[in-house]
Order: C-alpha cells, then sequence, then structure tokens
C-alpha cells in the first residue's frame, strides 16, 4: 500500500489524466461486449433465417448492410478510445519517469565520494535505469492490465447471466 501511496505523490500534475485513463479502460472493457451483442444480432436476424430455408430478400441484406456497418464503425470508436487511453497512460508514465530521473540525479549529485565508494557502480545503474523502467511499466502497463482484466472478467459474468443464469 506504501507504493501506491508513493506513486500517487508523485503523479502529482497527471492524477486527473491517470485517473481518466483508468477510467476510460473500464468503459472500453465493457464496451469489447458490444461486438458480441452486434454479432449475435447478425445471426439472429440474418443468417438464421437464411439457413433456414428463407431467401435473401432486399430488406434482410440492407439489414446486414447495417449491421456489419454498426459493427465496423463501432469497433473503430473503441479502438481509437482505446488508444487515447494508452497515449494517456504513456504520457504519465513518462512524466512521472522524467520527475524521478531528476530527484535522482540530484540526489547523486549531493551525495559524497564515500557514498560512491561503498556502492557499486552497476547496481546504482541499475537502480537508476532498469528500476525506474519498472515504475513506469507499472503506471502505464499494469495497472491497466489490472483494471481491464477484472472489469472484462466481471462484465463478461454478468453478461454470461443475463444470457442464460444455467450456461
Amino acid at each position: 500500500m506504501f507504493q501506491m501511496k508513493w506513486v500517487w505523490k508523485n503523479l502529482e500534475g497527471c492524477r486527473k489524466r491517470y485517473v481518466f485513463a483508468l477510467c476510460s479502460t473500464v468503459l472500453i472493457s465493457m464496451m469489447a461486449l458490444v461486438n458480441s451483442v452486434l454479432t449475435a444480432q447478425i445471426m439472429d436476424t440474418v443468417f438464421t433465417p437464411v439457413q433456414q430455408g428463407g431467401s435473401v430478400t432486399p430488406a434482410l441484406w440492407s439489414r446486414l448492410v447495417f449491421l456489419v456497418s454498426l459493427l465496423i464503425g463501432f469497433t473503430l470508436f473503441r479502438t481509437s478510445f482505446h488508444y487515447l487511453s494508452i497515449i494517456t497512460y504513456e504520457t504519465c508514465s513518462q512524466k512521472l519517469l522524467f520527475k524521478l530521473r531528476r530527484e535522482l540525479y540530484a540526489n547523486m549529485q549531493a551525495q559524497d565520494s564515500s557514498f560512491f565508494s561503498k556502492n557499486r557502480t552497476g547496481d546504482l545503474m541499475t537502480r537508476l535505469s532498469a528500476d525506474l523502467d519498472w515504475g513506469r511499466h507499472f503506471v502505464s502497463y499494469l495497472a491497466y492490465m489490472v483494471v481491464d482484466c477484472s472489469v472484462m472478467f466481471l462484465s463478461t459474468l454478468l453478461f454470461f447471466f443475463t444470457v442464460s443464469w444455467k450456461l
């Protein structure tokens, strides 16, 4: 919990954007189920009557074109919104990384020579590069993955129960 407070404190200036990105991740995860609903509509209203011996009428054809266009348009909208969310996560993580690197560089400059004789150069370089990069990955990818997987699981579970509770 301490680490989350520390990250939140260091996200100063990007907190609103980060909360926007988290909320948009929730919406994007729920919007992924709309594709399933639209595909089910296509199967139920267009392909099922044709398989049962019906003919392809102009009304059926126009319904298919409308539903496929809606599916493609919604997918493009959802993908664009997802791209905006990822860019927001990356912007916040890069600003955090920049701030932390500046603070660490200032801290390294303030150390005396005995500090550098006690600590190995490789360890210091790892902390200044790889460890900071893991912090950036946490802010941008790990938080996104946790929120996305949790919301996707819960919304899929709710969707399954609304379709058929026996399923």
